[in-house]
C-alpha cells in the first residue's frame, strides 16, 4: 500500500506530538533532550495586486472594462475574475461591460 507524502507527514506530526520526548531516540539522536514539540504550520500571506488594461466610466453611469490581447488564451476567465473583483471592491455600483480586443 503506497501512502501520499502529506499522510506521511501527519502521521509524523501526530506521532512526534504524542511521543515528543521519545522521537529523536527512534531516529537514533540520543544526545539531545526535547522539552516539547512545536507547532509547524508556517502561515503564509500574500498580497497580490492585479491591473486590467483599460476601465472607463462612460457618460451613463457604466463602467467599461477593455482588455488588449497579443496572445490567444484558451479562456478568458481572468478576465471574468477582475470584473468580480471590481463589482467586490465597491467601485461598480452599476451594470459594467467588458471587451477583448485581440491585436493580429
Amino acid at each position: 500500500m503506497e501512502i501520499a507524502r502529506t499522510g506521511n507527514d501527519i502521521v509524523a506530526k501526530h506521532l512526534t506530538n504524542a511521543l515528543a520526548g521519545e522521537v529523536l531516540s527512534v531516529i537514533g539522536i540520543h544526545n539531545a533532550r526535547v522539552v516539547r514539540a512545536l507547532p509547524t504550520e508556517l502561515p503564509k500571506v500574500e498580497v497580490r495586486q492585479e491591473f486590467t488594461d483599460i476601465m472607463l466610466e462612460l457618460a451613463d453611469g457604466r463602467l467599461l472594462h477593455l482588455e488588449f490581447q497579443t496572445t490567444r488564451e484558451p479562456n478568458l476567465y481572468r478576465f471574468g475574475a477582475y470584473d468580480w473583483a471590481i463589482a467586490l471592491s465597491g467601485t461598480s455600483g452599476r451594470s459594467e461591460r467588458w471587451c477583448c480586443i485581440r491585436a493580429t
